[in-house]
């Protein structure tokens, strides 16, 4: 194998080594492992997890779920915590 070839493979596992290792950070993987299982007969989507910390599995680190810059629940009052459905943030 000549020294190119190489080199781009040589990267290639760097590459997939810093992604391997950023997606089993221990404290991410704590955090999500404490934010238990989904809620039934929730789909997920933009109501899933209300007021939860959506970027804890929101940080593109794993691919699916996408990266949020930034994130949260907009509740219709803080007393019901009920998400407000549809809201339009600009």
């Amino acid at each position: 194998m000549s020294g190119r070839p190489r080199r781009a493979l040589l990267v290639a596992f760097a590459h997939a080594a810093i992604g391997l290792a950023a997606a089993c950070n221990p404290v991410n993987s704590d955090a999500r492992t404490a934010l238990g299982d989904e809620v039934g007969g929730v789909n997920p989507g933009p109501l899933h997890r209300p007021g939860q910390p959506c970027l804890v599995c929101h940080d593109g680190k794993i691919g699916d779920p996408v990266e949020f810059a930034v994130a949260g629940t907009l509740f219709v009052t803080a007393e019901a915590r009920d998400p407000l459905p549809d809201a339009v943030v600009t």
